[in-house]
């Protein structure tokens, strides 16, 4: 089994490809799980109802590999335990600038936009405030793809080519 992780900031089409991904039999990309933080979000409450064994994986104080792989162990234990080959999770990746070493065995899909279509999103505007200040946001979109450089084992896929180039 290989990580996948996708990591994204918000509107970049991270959801699209995580779809689409699922969608393959092999692979099982969660969504915003995230068992390493100090919440447990929506979608990993949802994944610990059809899993609870896999309870004890969600905690902070273990590394980012002990999680995900006490995860797919359980997964592989469950009567969800097809055969996978891809296994991982989607992420916001400003929770994760600095923590390079912790992706360096995982292939990583970066999704990117074209940032004049990214910065007119409504929910960009709504959580970025961009009506008020575009100019800092842009500088914090450009530092995002400047960061992808740092992942090894990654590509990037730009939304607008994977809508219109397939």
């Amino acid at each position: 089994m290989k990580k996948l992780f996708v990591l994204e900031l918000i509107k970049t089409g991270t959801s699209s490809m995580v779809g689409l991904l699922n969608s393959h039999q092999n692979i099982f990309i969660m969504y915003e799980v995230n068992p390493r933080s100090t919440h447990i979000s929506k979608y990993g409450k949802q994944l610990l109802n059809v899993l609870p064994e896999a309870r004890v994986e969600f905690n902070n104080y273990l590394n980012f590999e002990e999680s995900y792989n006490g995860i797919f162990k359980a997964i592989k234990r469950s009567k969800f335990s097809d055969e996978l080959k891809y296994f991982g999770d989607k992420l916001v990746l400003n929770e994760f600038l600095g923590f390079e070493k912790e992706f360096s065995d995982s292939n990583i899909i970066f999704m990117i936009r074209d940032i004049k279509t990214w910065l007119c999103k409504k929910q960009v505007i709504e959580s970025y405030m961009t009506d008020i200040d575009i100019v800092s946001r842009s500088i914090n979109y450009l530092k995002f793809l400047i960061n992808t450089f740092k992942f090894t084992n990654s590509i990037k896929i730009k939304m607008e080519d994977f809508i219109l180039n397939h």
